[in-house]
């Protein structure tokens, strides 16, 4: 929970942050002092879930707990939080889709072109998500018909099956 590993002999290891490799030697080293040869092996039993946050032009916007997939052995992507959350609205700019990280205490934002991935399948567009993470979808300016339908057929675009809610307001009969 605080990030370290207590061990026999060598007592308490900071563990947050390291690679398996790097903590591996950091326990070999430490037990040097105890042993000729130390062969140690460090192993992940499971990832632990990561949060992130999915706001703007999504069908349901909030906090997500998301967790790493033990068939394909990956973390989720972009695509994968936005298909969480009920895929995009009609008014999202996915041209300009932000990823707000923070990296050594400094917060970095990708911006993403999440069209280009649909359109001519640059999967560098679709990042994988790190804890902490948090995904913006812009609104679009004009909404494009035929940018529409494809977005419906986009795995995590737009859910052609929810009911639309339209507001009638003034004179009517």
């Amino acid at each position: 929970v605080d990030g370290t590993i207590n061990l026999p002999l060598i007592g308490s290891i900071q563990a947050e942050g390291l690679t398996l490799k790097n903590l591996s030697d950091q326990v070999a080293q430490k037990y040097s002092t105890y042993l000729r040869r130390p062969i140690i092996t460090v192993g992940l039993v499971s990832a632990r879930p990561l949060k992130i946050a999915v706001s703007g032009e999504v069908a349901t916007p909030g906090s997500y707990t998301v967790t790493f997939n033990e068939q394909t052995k990956k973390f989720p992507s972009v695509t994968d939080v936005l298909e969480r959350a009920g895929g995009l609205t009609t008014a999202s700019n996915i041209r300009q889709v932000q990823v707000r990280r923070s990296l050594a205490g400094r917060e970095q934002v990708l911006n993403l072109n999440l069209w280009d991935l649909i359109d001519k399948g640059v999967v560098s567009q679709n990042i994988t998500m790190r804890d902490g993470d948090s995904i913006f979808i812009p609104t679009v300016d004009t909404i494009n018909p035929l940018e529409t339908l494809r977005l419906s057929q986009a795995s995590f675009g737009i859910r052609s099956n929810q009911p639309v809610n339209v507001a009638v307001v003034g004179e009517v009969y």
